[in-house]
């Protein structure tokens, strides 16, 4: 949410026109290319291909570092910018890593292209401080509150269960035969058992 209100500030509607457009600085660009690419990297993970983006784009476009580390200290993210551009960098420089990137580049190899179920549940876990269980249950939970974060993501993916209330109750079970069917309950029952919670 703290992404979307930093982003609103560039939508730009032209006059006479229902539509918005994003006006990006060449730092506000590299800006959202991070904050998108923390998005992935921070749920399911993200492929080789971000750190591409990020060495071609610091390596041919003049940017203005002062000023981006000042924006992604207000986002939170100066610190995995940091170690994003460091890692691509010495990557594709042939240069050696540290410890620390090296396990940093084993995650990007392991989480595929757009991230991994495996990478999904098990940063949920951690982030969230979550045992299996909780997990679980968060999975088919269902919002019915409006001032609830994830009522309106879940009244767009249901539209019929949220114009008819009555329905609600039977939503779980929906979603969990919809989950079987598709073979996706099986992939995440099995990430969602091999996931290691870390210690604090």
């Amino acid at each position: 949410m703290r992404f979307q209100k930093y982003f609103q500030r560039y939508l730009v509607s032209p006059e006479k026109s229902n539509t918005y457009v994003c006006q990006f600085s060449l730092e506000d660009y590299y800006i959202f290319l991070i904050t998108h690419e923390y998005r992935h990297y921070s749920k399911s993970g993200t492929g080789l291909r971000s750190l591409m983006d990020t060495y071609v784009y610091t390596k041919n476009v003049p940017l203005d570092f002062a000023y981006i580390t000042e924006e992604m200290e207000k986002l939170g993210l100066s610190e995995f910018e940091k170690s994003n551009r460091q890692l691509s960098t010495k990557l594709f420089s042939g240069k050696n890593l540290t410890e620390e990137e090296q396990k940093q580049l084993d995650y990007i190899l392991s989480s595929g292209t757009y991230g991994t179920i495996y990478h999904r549940v098990d940063n949920e876990l951690n982030k969230k401080n979550w045992t299996k269980m909780d997990y679980a249950v968060h999975r088919f939970f269902t919002p019915i509150s409006k001032k609830n974060k994830d009522y309106a993501a879940y009244a767009k993916a249901y539209p019929l269960f949220y114009r008819h209330k009555i329905l609600l109750p039977f939503l779980p079970f929906y979603r969990i035969i919809r989950s079987i069917k598709s073979g996706h309950f099986s992939s995440e029952a099995d990430a969602l058992k091999k996931a290691r919670r870390k210690e604090l």
